[in-house]
């Protein structure tokens, strides 16, 4: 009996986790360029990247913004270099002598109380112009309709701000293994429907891609308001919501990419500084529950498996029970892991791979929870308390 209730627990978790899957699939929105007719007037942009150490990242980032639909005349890109220790300022000063509309900000070192990708994003506030501000990362690749495509949405939707969620590049046997996993339990933790009603406080967006009107950027006080949070995203879109502005959070797969990490050690410390709020469950009970449900989905039903097949003394109606949940379990997760690598360009073989990615997310979230009690979170080569 045992036996049954851990089966039975597993499946409850397992559906909880699928219909959170399923709910986020029917309610995510799409940015597709096909369905997007662009203005022929759209208005001035100023587009931002701050860049610190980004040597093999910035050239590629630099590229793809030039290489634009939009307008050549109707937006100019800032790269900041924030007192990298690399080549990347040699590599945006390259680029900007070709381009006379990239313009190279050195940062001024980092103040106390300050957050770096906040300050660099704050060094270029006084070169903004337009009538939109679009901050990006310099891990991303933007498509040639990816700045036409989002302003004409944002324009006709009026949308204060618009956060597009790039697809995620996977290129390594480290990434494939760990990252699929880690993704899914993130995105059973997202409520789509809810980030983007206007009549709800949840609140989300990806700092990989913020496309702000400038009045409202200017009217929270920009990066300033936020300087000293590392999740700089998510409290610019408690922020916009709760001044009464609207926000989107929206998939652009077809506009932009990104790779994040290369290694198991970029994606320990780029997810173990904010995954609790990308979670949006910062509570530490929260993002505990959070973790089990991971421990639970990555290892009972390897275990349940193990002990299925050492079940040869159990009575008929036992075994037959045991043998229908366990097969409707991992008939389940195999459809649902299939789909996923699918979704994520990745090949099926990694599907054996998934509950090694949901361990490493609960690790995650515990390293998370404790670095939350006791300060010390670490990114770019920085020490945030």
């Amino acid at each position: 009996m045992i036996l049954l209730s851990i089966c039975i627990i597993w499946l409850l978790v397992l559906g909880f986790f699928l219909f959170a899957l399923v709910r986020a699939f029917v309610y995510r929105k799409i940015l597709d360029p096909a369905r997007i007719v662009a203005g022929t007037d759209l208005p001035f942009a100023t587009i931002v990247v701050p860049a610190r150490n980004e040597e093999r990242n910035i050239k590629r980032c630099i590229d793809s913004i030039v290489d634009q639909t939009y307008a050549r005349e109707k937006y100019k890109l800032i790269v900041v270099n924030d007192n990298s220790e690399d080549n990347t300022e040699s590599i945006i000063k390259e680029a900007a002598a070709k381009e006379d509309n990239i313009h190279l900000v050195n940062a001024d070192p980092l103040p106390d109380g300050w957050t770096g990708k906040s300050h660099a994003c704050w060094q270029a506030a006084a070169y903004l112009e337009g009538e939109y501000f679009c901050f990006m990362d310099a891990d991303t690749k933007a498509e040639p309709r990816l700045l036409e495509t989002a302003v004409s949405y944002a324009e006709n939707n009026g949308i204060d701000l618009l956060s597009v969620n790039p697809f995620q590049e996977m290129r390594s046997i480290t990434e494939r293994i760990f990252l699929p996993g880690v993704f899914l339990a993130i995105a059973a933790s997202m409520n789509f429907k809810k980030i983007n009603d206007p009549g709800s406080r949840e609140a989300v967006a990806n700092g990989q891609f913020l496309l702000f009107k400038a009045k409202t950027y200017r009217a929270l006080n920009g990066h300033e308001a936020v300087r000293k949070i590392i999740m700089e995203d998510i409290a610019f879109a408690q922020m916009v919501k709760q001044a009464g502005y609207k926000l989107m959070f929206i998939f652009g797969d077809d506009l932009i990419l990104t790779r994040m990490y290369s290694g198991l050690e970029g994606i320990w410390e780029g997810f173990s500084k904010n995954i609790s709020n990308i979670m949006n469950k910062p509570d530490p009970v929260a993002g505990s529950w959070m973790a089990v449900k991971s421990i639970i989905l990555g290892v009972f039903p390897i275990l349940l498996l193990i002990f299925y097949f050492s079940m040869y003394d159990a009575g008929d109606n036992y075994y037959t029970i045991m043998t229908a949940l366990l097969s409707a379990g991992w008939f389940s997760m195999v459809v649902t892991g299939v789909s996923v690598l699918y979704a994520m360009k990745i090949p099926r073989r990694y599907l054996l791979a998934l509950p090694a990615g949901l361990l490493l997310h609960a690790a995650i979230t515990v390293s998370n929870i404790v670095k939350q009690k006791t300060g010390g979170k670490k990114w770019k080569g920085r020490t945030y308390k």
